[in-house]
């Protein structure tokens, strides 16, 4: 009997250790989920930034996300944006939503590497492709990021 319970306080310490183990990786990025939007409610997706060395990798993945030209009014593109601790709000490129094979689900996906720490990810939908500063036209946006 004691050496039963021996084994398993083993057995637990371990399963313990690697619980700790795997949760210190992922603290390492963080993964927000866009807000509801009013614009495109059926949109939904996530947002995660991860740190790199000096740099912050920035990877958006959005499901149902309508085409720009099927807002009200019409739009362009979809602009990506991020919202920095200190150096204000940043373009980080364009999105355009797609159907892949065999779906009719609207699909999304950004990724990108930046030198300064986002706070939150805002998309816009702009007349233009690269816009000096975010339209009023905000299409989803994160809450705070938090990278550690």
């Amino acid at each position: 009997m004691q050496q039963n319970l021996q084994i398993r306080l083993k057995a637990g310490a371990t399963s313990f250790l690697a619980l700790i183990l795997a949760l210190s990786l992922g603290s390492c990025s963080n993964k927000v989920n866009f807000q509801t939007s009013s614009i495109v409610p059926a949109a939904e997706g996530w947002a995660k930034v991860k740190r790199t060395d000096n740099n912050y990798t920035v990877r958006i993945r959005i499901n149902h996300l309508a085409p720009p030209k099927n807002l009200n009014p019409p739009q362009e593109v979809y602009t990506i944006w991020v919202d920095t601790e200190a150096n204000g709000i940043k373009w980080l490129g364009s999105m355009k939503s797609s159907s892949g094979f065999l779906s009719r689900s609207l699909k999304a996906s950004f990724d990108a590497t930046i030198p300064y720490q986002p706070v939150r990810v805002i998309i816009t939908a702009e007349r233009e492709n690269h816009p000096e500063h975010p339209g009023f036209y905000t299409v989803l946006q994160t809450g705070s990021i938090n990278v550690r």
